[in-house]
């Protein structure tokens, strides 16, 4: 990605955000990228190189936390609102109306919200591998892990109470090697081993251990890439977005949202990852059937990267299915 294509924006309540801009050609909608964690806007790469030359607008931030966009440490200031209102300052910025909002991870989150709070500011909403995210009045990660043991037969979610101590990043960032060895690899059933499980995660880490099959669906290049991101801004920032949920900021924020607010009426994308063992396929096509009546689903053979893993089909999916929208 262009590093010429990158613009900087002061939002309303005064953080920097760093995101990648190039206009629509020919009356096409521009496509809004939000990644996840712990990524980058360049993690969308594959689809820009994809999308950008046939006309297409695109925008792609690096979300509060991440990349050069700033990284304050309070939680609060990660309230999934008070995001969606940075995004709506971007595309007000580059006077934006014709919008589709494409998302991965935690960025499913963040677009879930944009469907919440401004459905009318866009044309329609895509996700991957994390499906729509419905408001969380009563979040309750105890309550969460036991419905996932029950259905799935281990914790989805265990690794989120690590994430959300105080000493986290530090341990993260002092164990990298072996951090980025267990998130990206080709080792089926790693991560239901030894990253959701509550207390699996820190003990890999605290073991230096490392995985025997490296990923090899992430380049050189996005190995450095992703180095560099950690080395020049830590882990604190992104952690806060799980920490403002497990403190109630998040769900405090949702517990406002009318009912039928929760309800995506809008055409909607979901590309479910079948061996995710985090964002659980089934579960999450589940939340999209009962709360998308307009949704569109196609299955990857994938683990959680589907945009590194299947760029082409990813692509391919996206084309067909933003062709077919009235926009």
């Amino acid at each position: 990605m262009d590093p010429s294509a990158y613009k900087d924006l002061q939002t309303r309540r005064g953080f920097n955000y760093h995101y990648f801009y190039s206009a629509p050609q020919d009356n096409k909608p521009t496509l809004l990228l939000l990644h996840g964690f712990p990524s980058t806007s360049y993690d969308w790469h594959h689809v820009v190189e994809f999308f950008k030359p046939a006309g297409y607008g695109i925008l792609v931030p690096d979300l509060l936390g991440y990349g050069k966009t700033e990284k304050p440490t309070d939680p609060e200031n990660y309230r999934m609102k008070l995001m969606v209102e940075d995004m709506v300052d971007i595309l007000e910025a580059e006077k934006l109306e014709k919008v589709v909002s494409i998302a991965h991870d935690w960025g499913s989150g963040l677009n879930s919200r944009l469907a919440n709070y401004y459905p009318e500011r866009f044309a329609a909403f895509a996700f991957f591998a994390l499906g729509y995210f419905p408001p969380y009045a009563g979040f309750d990660l105890e309550v969460i892990n036991a419905a996932s043991i029950k259905k799935n037969g281990y914790t989805k979610f265990g690794y989120w109470k690590f994430f959300a101590r105080e000493d986290a990043a530090k341990i993260v960032e002092d164990h990298m090697a072996s951090f980025l060895s267990l998130i990206y690899n080709d080792e089926k059933g790693l991560a239901q081993k030894h990253f959701c499980p509550e207390g699996a995660l820190e003990e890999w880490l605290l073991g230096d251990r490392t995985s025997s099959s490296a990923a090899p669906y992430v380049t050189e290049e996005e190995r450095k890439v992703i180095l560099h991101s950690f080395e020049r801004g830590g882990l604190t920032g992104p952690l806060c977005w799980y920490k403002a949920f497990m403190l109630n900021h998040t769900p405090k924020d949702d517990a406002e949202i009318p009912r039928e607010k929760g309800i995506i009426t809008k055409p909607v994308f979901f590309g479910a990852a079948l061996q995710d063992s985090a964002c659980v396929a089934d579960d999450n096509k589940a939340i999209v059937a009962q709360l998308c009546p307009n949704a569109t689903v196609a299955d990857f053979d994938t683990g959680h990267w589907v945009l590194h893993q299947a760029p082409e089909r990813v692509n391919e999916e996206l084309l067909k299915w933003i062709q077919s929208l009235n926009t």
